[in-house]
C-alpha cells in the first residue's frame, strides 16, 4: 500500500488460499497490506492470547455465515483485509442455484 513500516513493528503474514506465492516475498495484512523481503522479516510464536483471538475471529465469522449477516461478513473482511465481498458471493451463490433449479430462465 506504500505505508513506511518501521523496524521491530509487528506484522501480520497473509495465509489461506487468497495468498500469492512469491520467491523470496511474503504478504502482509496488517498494519498495512503489501510485500515485505522474507529476509526482514523474524517470525515469533504466538502467544495463547492471540490464539484464543484466531479462535474467536473464526467463531464469530461461521456464527454471521450461518446467520446470512452480509453486513458484518463485510465488515470483518474488511478488518482482516481478506480482499473478500460477500454481497458478490451471495449473488454469485443465488445465482448460481437458481440456474440449477430452472435452467435458461435466470440471467446473471
Amino acid at each position: 500500500s506504500g505505508d513506511f513500516i518501521k523496524r521491530g513493528k509487528y506484522v501480520v503474514e497473509t495465509r489461506g488460499m487468497l495468498n500469492k506465492k512469491t520467491k523470496g516475498l511474503i504478504q502482509i495484512s496488517h498494519p498495512a497490506s503489501g510485500w515485505l523481503q522474507r529476509s526482514d522479516v523474524t517470525q515469533r510464536p504466538l502467544n495463547n492470547k492471540q490464539k484464543a483471538k484466531r479462535i474467536e475471529t473464526v467463531s464469530s465469522l461461521l456464527r454471521y455465515l450461518q446467520k446470512h449477516d452480509l453486513h458484518k461478513l463485510q465488515a470483518m473482511s474488511d478488518n482482516h483485509n481478506w480482499d473478500l465481498s460477500f454481497r458478490h458471493l451471495a449473488a454469485q451463490r443465488i445465482c448460481t442455484f437458481m440456474e440449477i433449479k430452472a435452467p435458461g430462465k435466470y440471467r446473471h
